[in-house]
């Protein structure tokens, strides 16, 4: 794998999996046949931003989401990437959700790639990441989700 994108987004709809493919489709990834993967960039990846490759394609992907239709319900989701200033090892991939503000997610995803990369003992050049925050105010579904995807 030579690429990878970060992607957030909200998606909406009248069941929990339209909403979770509006979310899809507004990152711009719901034209892929997504395989979830756990936590390793590949050394020498870069980031670009927008997917390049044959829809319908296999496209691995690191992500969080979360979907409610409870009115009043605020939830969060973010993903990102401890990136190591050595360039030949790996990034690692941290995703994490919950019923809590974006704040309280993003600094629980930089936490966690902090201690991974430390257990790895890599020194971090930067952690990059996206995040998404909904509330949910209608009768309908919402969808809060943040991926890395690479190829």
């Amino acid at each position: 794998m030579e690429k990878y994108i970060l992607n957030s987004s909200i998606g909406y709809g009248k069941s929990e999996l339209t909403s979770f493919d509006n979310a899809l489709l507004n990152c711009k990834i719901a034209n892929y046949n997504l395989v979830k993967v756990s936590s390793i960039l590949p050394a020498r990846c870069k980031k670009v931003e927008e997917v390049d490759i044959l829809e319908g394609s296999v496209l691995f992907t690191a992500y969080a989401s979360l979907s409610s239709n409870k009115r009043g319900q605020i939830m969060s989701a973010a993903v990102g990437v401890g990136l190591p200033k050595d360039k030949e090892k790996i990034g690692v991939i941290m995703e994490c959700s919950g019923f809590c503000a974006r704040q309280n997610t993003e600094e629980k995803l930089k936490s966690m790639i902090k201690e991974a990369m430390k257990t790895r003992s890599y020194e971090i050049e930067d952690i990059i990441f996206k995040s998404t925050e909904a509330t949910v105010s209608a009768n309908e579904y919402v969808t809060v989700f943040a991926s890395l995807s690479m190829w």
